[in-house]
């Protein structure tokens, strides 16, 4: 007997083990195409870890016997994302899977981009050396301290720095 994929659109993922499992697991629920509700696990590659969002599509595939299957693709046709030959883009959407949230481009040509929806690590990068460039100091040579004005502008770079990266 052959294998039979199946294309199924997300209710919802959740972390956690199945019965039988040997641990904690993406768990996918969803309704296949002839409408029967179906849950697989998520297979994906080893060192990436994913939740596919509501409404997107998986391709499931059922193992031995056909009572456990598992999910060995996705797609979630509710954003779009370009994408040149030899790029690779990693990115990550708000629950609902429509808004892209975060995402790292490592284009062709080698250059890499880290953004999320309103900060660029470059943009703040490059003001961040502008801002030393312009570093002014005041006082005496005895009493040398950075302007008030350049801390301001430093601290701005700081808080923007904190509105993209994680700890």
């Amino acid at each position: 007997m052959g294998m039979i994929a199946e294309l199924v659109t997300v209710a919802s993922s959740a972390l956690r083990a199945r019965t039988g499992a040997p641990g904690r697991q993406v768990v996918s629920t969803g309704k296949g195409i002839g409408g029967t509700s179906t849950e697989a696990e998520v297979y994906g590659p080893c060192g990436m870890f994913s939740r596919p969002p509501k409404g997107s599509k998986v391709v499931m595939v059922p193992l031995g016997g056909g009572r456990t299957r598992v999910i060995l693709g996705s797609a979630n046709y509710q954003v779009v994302i370009d994408c040149v030959d030899g790029q690779t883009i990693l990115y990550s959407t708000d629950a609902t899977g429509k808004n892209v949230k975060a995402r790292v481009d490592i284009g062709a040509d080698g250059l890499i981009g880290i953004s999320n929806e309103t900060k660029s690590l470059k943009v703040i990068l490059d003001s961040l050396i502008t801002h030393l460039n312009g570093l002014i100091t005041t006082g005496t040579a005895a009493t040398q301290t950075i302007s008030p004005a350049t801390v301001a502008l430093l601290n701005a770079d700081k808080a923007n720095l904190a509105l993209l990266l994680k700890n």
